[in-house]
C-alpha cells in the first residue's frame, strides 16, 4: 500500500515535468518565429550584422537544431553534428545602403 502511494506521488511529479517541457519547447518555437520577423526587417534594411546576431540567438538560445539559422551562420550538417563551412558566404557585415529607420524602429518594438 505504501509503495503504491509513493509511486502515485512520483507519477504526479513526472507528468507535470513532461508537460512543462512541451510548453517550454512551444514557447521556444514562438520566440524563434518572432525573432525571424525581426531578422527579416534587419536584412531588408541591410543591417546584416544585426541580422546575423539574431540568427545566432535563435540557434544558441531557442532552437538548437534550426537548419535555417545554422545555415545563415555558416554551418553545414554532417551526420548528426553541425560543422563550420569556411567556404560558405555569411552575411555578417552591414550593407552600404541607408537603413530605413521606420522599419527598424517597428522591428525592435515588436
Amino acid at each position: 500500500m505504501r509503495a503504491l502511494a509513493i509511486a502515485a506521488l512520483l507519477l504526479g511529479f513526472v507528468v507535470p515535468a513532461a508537460a512543462l517541457a512541451v510548453r517550454e519547447q512551444a514557447l521556444a518555437q514562438k520566440a524563434a518565429t518572432g525573432l525571424r520577423s525581426i531578422e527579416k526587417a534587419f536584412a531588408i534594411t541591410q543591417r546584416h550584422a544585426r541580422a546575423h546576431e539574431v540568427w545566432q540567438e535563435i540557434w544558441q538560445c531557442y532552437v538548437e537544431d534550426d537548419a535555417e539559422a545554422r545555415d545563415k551562420c555558416g554551418f553545414v550538417k554532417v551526420g548528426d553534428m553541425w560543422r563550420r563551412d569556411l567556404n560558405k558566404l555569411v552575411m555578417d557585415q552591414d550593407g552600404k545602403g541607408k537603413a530605413d529607420q521606420k522599419v527598424l524602429k517597428k522591428a525592435e518594438q515588436d
